[in-house]
């Protein structure tokens, strides 16, 4: 496991992990899912290394919505940023968003409101994504303020 978040009401625990899976832990109930390529979640679900539908390497975060507990973004060594919803299935989540970052996602975070989300790359860029309020379909710009930091000195 690479990286924990727990949904804004508290009832869920996504796990991104070095295999290109995220799990789910139900708070309530303690059952364990694996959110497969499909994009639903199942207790025995395998996942297949498909581009297309998911990661394919190392999740390294995961970050949910501040303000909906069936949205949450996710970034890997792939370069990849996923934005995902769930269905009104309790156990459908489909992929809304498949972004390529260019760099390994060392951070994620949404703004408080879940109008704009924050991307950090291994290789220093900075991204911005800003959401429509009403439809998250609405980007506005992906790119606005990219920004590029020297790594820190170690």
């Amino acid at each position: 496991v690479n990286t924990l978040s727990f949904s804004h009401d508290g009832q869920l625990l996504a796990c991104g992990c070095a295999d290109a899976t995220i799990h789910f832990i139900d708070i309530p109930s303690g059952k364990l899912e694996k959110l497969n390529q499909s994009g639903s979640t199942d207790e025995l679900a395998s996942v297949s290394n498909n581009q297309s539908k998911g990661h394919i390497s190392e999740v390294r975060r995961i970050c949910f919505h501040p303000l909906r507990s069936d949205e949450f973004a996710s970034g890997g060594d792939d370069g990849l940023l996923f934005i995902w919803k769930r269905s009104n299935s309790a156990k459908d989540w489909s992929q809304l968003y498949r972004f390529e970052t260019k760099g390994i996602v060392q951070a994620l975070r949404y703004d408080r409101q879940g109008d704009r989300l924050g991307v950090a790359t291994a290789k220093g860029q900075v991204r911005v994504f800003w959401f429509n309020e009403t439809d998250l379909a609405g980007i506005a710009s992906e790119r606005r303020n990219r920004t590029r930091f020297a790594s820190p000195p170690r």
